[in-house]
């Protein structure tokens, strides 16, 4: 056998006269298109009929017509992929929003609760309280601070709405 000599297996050559035309095969084999054919005969190889290339060829107008509904359907999945994600996103950013607002307004009720007993104490100690005394002023304060931690008081509840709505609406617009 010579050093170019090709090697094949019946299963392969039957294959390959399947998937590839019979002058494309017999050149790349470095032969005839008749010795193909005898080689066929031989081994038992239907080869395709004539015009099954043909219909091959047109069968690529319909290859290209599943491409493009392929194509269309990858494009649907990768935009729901987009809107899930997006989604995600904006429930990410409210959640982010959200823990904040939840320990401040859980620091100021116990910052308030422990008010409370702050003042009920300095009332036990010095027997009651007056508008203008230093314990008086800074449990003023102190309730004031407790306020201003307080979401629902200071303003931030209101802007966590509106900037949830906002990304709401800003994501509406990116996708349509």
């Amino acid at each position: 056998m010579s050093d170019n000599a090709i090697k094949l297996t019946r299963e392969d050559l039957y294959r390959r006269m399947w998937d590839t035309p019979a002058s494309r095969l017999a050149k790349e084999f470095g032969i005839s298109d008749v010795t193909l054919g005898k080689l066929c005969r031989k081994f038992g190889i239907p080869k395709p009929y004539p015009g099954y290339w043909n219909q091959i060829a047109a069968g690529l107008i319909i290859v290209a017509d599943a491409l493009r509904v392929d194509r269309l359907r990858r494009e649907e999945e990768s935009r729901r992929r987009k809107e899930a994600e997006q989604r995600k996103y904006e429930e990410e950013s409210k959640r982010q929003a959200l823990d904040p607002q939840v320990t401040s307004w859980i620091r100021s009720e116990d910052l308030r609760a422990y008010l409370v007993a702050c003042e009920k104490a300095l009332i036990d100690r010095v027997g009651g309280l007056t508008a203008d005394s230093p314990e008086s002023r800074w449990l003023r304060w102190a309730y004031d601070y407790a306020d201003q931690r307080d979401p629902f008081k200071n303003g931030d509840l209101e802007k966590a709405i509106k900037d949830a709505q906002t990304l709401e609406t800003d994501s509406y617009h990116d996708f349509f």
